[in-house]
């Protein structure tokens, strides 16, 4: 009785070795797929915050007479902060490039919403990327000075 004991123990050698490699190839899965699904939704978060910001800025601040300025100030508060555009962008990767600046007027010429969006922005992960287009994007009405473009 004892030899049928052994000669079992011995068909299970390694059992645990090959459940564990298949269990493992499972939960690695879930965990990278669970990471990467939390990156992309921080990053999405950190744009969705830059454009808000830069759409309140974007509100309140006195479009002059030219617009390019204008929407440039808005640019660099989205990317950057500051309508100055120094520092580190306050998203990896994210450049004046990506974002877009609406502004909606009516029959006059006065500016009425400013909606200020990301066009496109490649969220580089660890296993893969994910492409954002047109958006996180914010609008708000537009209650700064103005003055005529020229």
């Amino acid at each position: 009785m004892k030899q049928v004991t052994r000669q079992r123990q011995n068909t299970q050698r390694g059992n645990a070795s090959v459940e564990f490699a298949l269990s493992f190839a499972l939960l690695w899965s879930v965990v990278s797929g669970v990471y990467q699904l939390g990156h992309s939704l921080y990053v999405y978060n950190q744009l969705s915050v830059a454009m808000s910001t830069a759409a309140r800025f974007a509100g309140r601040d006195s479009i002059g007479s030219v617009k390019d300025g204008y929407s440039n100030r808005i640019k660099n508060v989205a990317v950057y902060g500051n309508p100055e555009g120094t520092g580190e962008p306050m998203v990896k990767g994210l450049a004046t490039s990506n974002i877009d600046v609406d502004i909606q007027e009516d029959g006059e010429g006065v500016p009425r919403n400013v909606t200020v969006g990301v066009n496109q922005f490649k969220v580089d992960g660890v296993f893969w990327s994910t492409n954002l287009v047109d958006k996180p994007y914010s609008t708000v009405r537009y209650s700064g000075r103005w003055q005529p473009f020229v």
